[in-house]
């Protein structure tokens, strides 16, 4: 999309006005995140389940490193696996 995108810019400005903060992590939102996690994942079919947004790049990089150590941890898969 890009920048620029005159359509993503004023959706954002109407979200702003409505509700100018909203901390949507662990487990908190709103409903229009709600709608949108609905949207992506009937976009994206029956193998997505779950959507996590994130607030920036490294948001989402720590919030996936988080979810492989849960994963490991469940999963009693070895601790030292090598990366790269």
């Amino acid at each position: 999309m890009g920048y620029g995108c005159s359509e993503i810019a004023e959706a954002i400005s109407k979200q702003a006005h409505a509700l100018p903060f909203a901390h949507v992590y662990a487990s908190q939102g709103t409903a229009p995140v709600a709608r949108l996690a609905e949207a992506v994942v009937e976009y994206f079919g029956q193998n997505m389940r779950r959507v996590f947004f994130g607030l920036s790049g490294s948001d989402a990089n720590e919030t996936n490193i988080k979810l492989v150590w849960y994963y490991n941890n469940v999963s009693d898969a070895p601790r030292h696996l090598a990366i790269g």
